[in-house]
């Protein structure tokens, strides 16, 4: 249970998850979208208010774009009473017929972050990897529908593992992404990431990431990558538009250094004004 804001209302002990069937074998129509909010800001909106459109049309809602202005606004009445200025946002967007003048309703969600800005991380992240596959939510790739029922198996295995999150894969048996974030493969110079194709979620970061590391002077590969792939590589980074950049120390038995990971953060928060 959680204060949020449902509908332009500030609402106390609300079940998100039952309310949308997020996580569950059966949830509504909809999507929904992480941000990072720091300072009186989310410093890559106009990002997600894109994705947020874009999903919107592909899961058949109606909805009209956000302005800036009145996200920034509930975000002001949800957080007002929570110490701290750094906060993940998550806007979800469902079906609802019961609401006359449009098809949808809408739910913000806020959890208070420590660290500001962007930070490279110390101790490095432990992933395993699974045979799960995103193929059953093909229609839907490239966004973050309501479907979580893969992700939530695979997290569950990984912290029963130990482990901070897990790989899962797409109907080929390529990597597509981890449970939270994009993933990103480093080599001499070259990261590799899996291709949309894969069913992997289009996130802001990984956008960014695209468009920012060819002017650190790396050359960015959008490719097929299988397990057998990974021994082969120096450095995997995790990434999310809410965490920026974070090293992974392992994935199974294969282990990994930090790389450029500091070069990356850097630029990441030179971007955003930090």
């Amino acid at each position: 249970m959680s204060i949020v804001i449902f509908n332009s209302e500030l609402k106390h002990n609300i079940d998100v998850d039952a309310i949308t069937g997020r996580g569950t074998l059966h949830p509504r129509k909809g999507f929904f979208e992480s941000m990072r909010y720091m300072n009186g800001e989310i410093p890559l909106l106009y990002l997600h208010r894109q994705r947020i459109m874009q999903a919107a049309g592909m899961v058949g809602l109606n909805i009209n774009e956000p302005e800036d202005p009145e996200i920034l606004e509930y975000i002001n009445i949800l957080t007002k009473d929570l110490s701290g200025n750094n906060f993940k946002i998550r806007l979800t967007f469902f079906e609802d017929p019961q609401i006359s003048e449009h098809n949808y309703s809408w739910i913000m969600e806020s959890e208070l972050l420590k660290d500001t800005p962007y930070s490279a991380n110390e101790d490095g992240l432990k992933i395993i990897y699974t045979q799960l596959s995103l193929s059953e939510n093909e229609p839907l790739s490239g966004i973050k529908h309501l479907n979580r029922a893969v992700y939530n198996a695979a997290l569950t295995d990984a912290i029963k593992s130990g482990a901070d999150d897990a790989f899962v894969n797409d109907d080929r048996k390529y990597l597509a992404e981890s449970c939270m974030s994009n993933i990103f493969c480093y080599r001499d110079g070259h990261f590799f990431t899996p291709k949309l194709r894969s069913g992997c979620v289009g996130g802001v970061m990984r956008r960014l990431l695209l468009e920012k590391l060819p002017q650190l002077g790396y050359t960015v590969i959008e490719t097929d990558i299988d397990i057998p792939m990974l021994s082969d590589m120096d450095s995997i980074y995790l990434s999310n538009a809410v965490k920026g950049v974070n090293w992974v120390v392992s994935v199974d038995d294969l282990a990994f250094d930090k790389g450029p990971l500091v070069e990356i953060v850097d630029m990441l928060n030179q971007h955003i004004g930090y």
